[in-house]
């Protein structure tokens, strides 16, 4: 008995020590910086020539200048999570605070070690502290239609499609060709861009109605643009401001394929969205997703001095 307890004490100690040790190992941080209240000029301007707009996030090899964060925006950065499922005070969620971020990060440092500076700096300079939580939220499935899709399988741009002077020769140089052209009184323009992620893209806008066409991607990619599209934005621009509306690919297509969006500008984009899928065979059902939210137990208004 008395060794069972013994044997006990001396695996809660080397837990106790091993937890110890992990939170107190140093992690990734600035070598140096600086948290103010407020926020940079907009624009720097001495009255002659129109006015430079100063970047609201500027980085240059290891040093970082964010003139416009929000203690929201700074924590989706750190821990890699949309601001629209960050839950906390009124204060965080209105996002009306704004601070000037000034920072070098340590030498060997990538973009990839960004988060993780970020989210000491929250820890040390705001007393952060958050936890997560399971929950769920309203979305969509992407479906095929009960008649069936009118997909065509994926395929490459051609080079014979970037037509007019000079597109070839960007396509060759750049990837992605652009033009401009007046038909029926009205300007429409063109970009073709030879790959990326989502492949191939050709956008054609004309008035108040954007047309693209994706040439070849997997309905999974083609599911998360139609959940960003739908989503509903803030009016100063900033991004949107809502839950995002998840969209699941229930397709059952493998595969790359080619897939078209039209959006006419004032109009709900959900109906837009919908008209688009529904000239493809394809739809939007009602389901509900399971997602993970991050919730703030404590943040500073004011950060400790520098």
């Amino acid at each position: 008995m008395r060794r069972h307890i013994v044997r006990i004490a001396i695996q809660s100690l080397t837990f106790t020590v091993a937890l110890c040790a992990q939170t107190s190992a140093p992690g990734l941080r600035f070598e140096v910086a600086s948290v103010r209240p407020g926020a940079a000029p907009k624009a720097d301007w001495d009255g002659q020539g129109p006015p430079v707009l100063t970047p609201a996030r500027r980085v240059s090899g290891l040093r970082i200048d964010y003139s416009r964060e929000t203690i929201k925006t700074m924590i989706s950065q750190a821990y890699g999570i949309d601001s629209r499922l960050i839950v906390g005070p009124e204060w965080v969620s209105k996002g009306e605070d704004e601070f000037r971020v000034q920072a070098v990060m340590p030498k060997g440092s990538t973009a990839a070690d960004l988060p993780a500076m970020m989210k000491a700096l929250l820890e040390e300079r705001f007393h952060l502290a958050v936890h997560r939580i399971d929950a769920e939220q309203s979305g969509y499935a992407l479906v095929i239609a009960k008649r069936g899709h009118k997909l065509k399988p994926g395929r490459d741009v051609e080079e014979s499609e970037c037509k007019g002077s000079d597109w070839s020769a960007a396509m060759e140089s750049t990837g992605v060709c652009r033009m401009s052209q007046v038909v029926d009184d009205q300007t429409v323009k063109t970009t073709l861009s030879r790959g990326g992620p989502n492949g191939p893209i050709l956008t054609r806008t004309a008035g108040g109605e954007t047309h693209t066409e994706f040439y070849s991607i997997t309905m999974a990619r083609f599911a998360d643009l139609v959940s960003k599209l739908i989503a509903d934005f803030d009016t100063r621009g900033y991004g949107p401001t809502t839950a995002p509306v998840p969209v699941v690919d229930k397709t059952g297509l493998s595969g790359q394929w080619g897939v078209f969006l039209d959006k006419n500008l004032g109009d709900d984009r959900l109906s837009s969205v919908s008209e688009s899928l529904g000239k493809q065979g394809l739809s939007l059902e009602r389901i509900t997703v399971p997602t993970v939210k991050l919730v703030i137990d404590h943040v500073d208004k004011v950060p400790v001095e520098n």
